[in-house]
């Protein structure tokens, strides 16, 4: 009698603020006939409950005393074709753990690098140092005190967690005393931290697919929007950018990256490219993309399911995109019903091509809540709004 086949199932690790993120990322993996686990480390609360029941096909809780266990079940039930590690999880994790470990095993992404290095900002930038890729210099936090780090690396100064994602553990301080601050504001100070020299000019991005072969989708961004400071992109532009493209491929083939990837940098004045930052799982600018002939979905699911999709590295879209939901919302809270008008239109493109009518349902919920607080315009509210 022949063994019944497991069903093919990405797993994705996931606590903190990325579910904007990972569940449009799940949603449309579901779309393509791939399962999706979530795993959490703590309790979740009941809206984030009923979102797990519209996203994933299951959510596995790691308790510390009976995580291997559950891991071990979960594998037997399914095959599990990639791990989408999310930092601020990690965080929370020894990177070098036994769970950790076992999670990396898992993930395309850490194919060619151990979760310590590839996860730890300080660490792979250094490791990027020395194979000669052109990075800001660099101080561990517990070495040094933010007076001597200026001293060395000059105002301002930016301040650094090893391990988070989507700019909410960077700081760039114009004092020393500023960056002192900044430690504080962390669970666990400066032995986390480090200090990074500060580097002036425009936020270019490239986003890839990996094969064993090398790329099969991959993009050149320009950031025109952050949904924050230090944060990610609110708006991007692809653009069609060859050096960029050589410095990302680059990185992929140091650290041995497989799977989704994107790497920022910083374009200075005088046209280099500096690497500032390292995202080895999907990423919004991604799914923004996806929308606007990326690509990206299709290509990733016929990749876990053993497939070799055709490479698209050609022709690029020049247009403006916007980040959803990020985008939306944004233009539900300006009070522009011009603005909000586009970009409806935007992200209903983003749900056709992604995650599908109930996330669409979801966000255009929560914007209707948005609008229900302020009065609506014909126009917009100001020249940047």
């Amino acid at each position: 009698m022949t063994a019944r086949r497991r069903p093919a199932a990405v797993a994705i690790l996931d606590d903190g603020p990325q579910a904007t993120l990972f569940d449009p990322f799940a949603a449309s993996l579901r779309r393509r006939g791939l399962r999706t686990a979530r795993l959490t480390l703590r309790r979740p609360s009941l809206a984030r409950i009923v979102r797990d029941k519209i996203f994933y096909s299951e959510v596995l809780r790691l308790r510390p005393e009976r995580a291997a266990e559950a891991l071990h079940s979960l594998f037997s039930r399914y095959q599990i074709v990639d791990v989408q590690l999310g930092e601020a999880t990690l965080a929370g994790l020894d990177l070098s753990s036994g769970l950790a470990m076992t999670l990396a095993k898992g993930a395309l992404s850490c194919a060619g690098s151990q979760p310590s290095i590839l996860f730890d900002k300080f660490e792979l930038n250094a490791r990027l140092a020395g194979a000669g890729v052109l990075v800001p210099r660099q101080i561990a936090a517990n070495t040094t005190s933010a007076g001597a780090a200026a001293a060395q690396l000059g105002l301002p100064l930016v301040v650094k967690r090893r391990v988070a994602e989507g700019g909410r553990a960077v700081h760039i301080a114009a004092t020393p005393t500023e960056a002192e601050a900044a430690l504080t504001r962390w669970p666990t100070g400066r032995e986390d931290a480090f200090f990074q020299q500060h580097v002036y000019g425009d936020l270019v991005m490239y986003g890839v697919l990996l094969g064993e072969t090398g790329p099969l989708v991959e993009r050149c961004y320009r950031a025109t929007e952050l949904q924050r400071p230090c944060g990610p992109s609110g708006r991007i532009v692809m653009y069609d950018d060859p050096e960029l493209a050589r410095a990302g491929r680059e990185i992929s083939s140091i650290i041995g990256l497989r799977g989704l990837g994107q790497f920022d940098f910083v374009r200075d004045h005088e046209g280099r490219l500096w690497h500032i930052d390292a995202n080895a799982r999907c990423w919004g600018s991604m799914l923004a993309a996806n929308a606007h002939a990326a690509g990206y979905l299709s290509a990733y699911a016929r990749l876990l399911a053993g497939e070799l999709p055709s490479a698209d590295t050609g022709e690029r879209t020049s247009a403006e995109v916007g980040i959803q939901p990020h985008a939306l919302l944004s233009a539900a809270a300006t009070g522009s019903w011009r603005r909000l008008a586009a970009e409806w239109r935007d992200f209903a493109r983003f749900c056709r091509s992604g995650p599908g009518p109930g996330y669409g349902a979801l966000i255009a919920i929560k914007a209707a809540a948005v609008l229900a607080r302020r009065p609506m315009r014909r126009g917009r509210r100001s020249p940047d709004g």
